[in-house]
């Protein structure tokens, strides 16, 4: 199996419904970048303890909501996305 294929797999398994809520625990239910509190999802950073289902695998996701999820997917931005020049953290936004 691919790592595409594995990934669609595991990301619907009971261990990975583990992960997914060790994540959320330690983020408090919250994205790590706007705060919000639904539409949340667990993210991987990287894949490198992809279906470990361990403490590696669950420091490599963090709680982003739908939004900012497909917005880092879609790579819009030309930096980090979860760093402080989010646009969603730029109080005074050029116009």
């Amino acid at each position: 199996m691919n790592q595409d294929n594995f990934h669609k797999k595991y990301i619907r398994s009971k261990e990975f419904d583990n992960v997914r809520q060790a994540v959320f625990e330690r983020d408090n239910y919250q994205c790590v970048i706007c705060g919000r509190s639904d539409n949340l999802v667990c993210h991987h950073k990287c894949y490198k303890h992809l279906g470990e289902g361990n403490q590696n695998e669950i420091d490599d996701c963090v709680t982003l909501c739908q939004l900012d999820h497909v917005t880092h997917h879609r790579a819009k931005y030309n930096y980090k996305w979860y760093s402080k020049e989010h646009p969603r953290n730029i109080k005074n936004k050029p116009k």
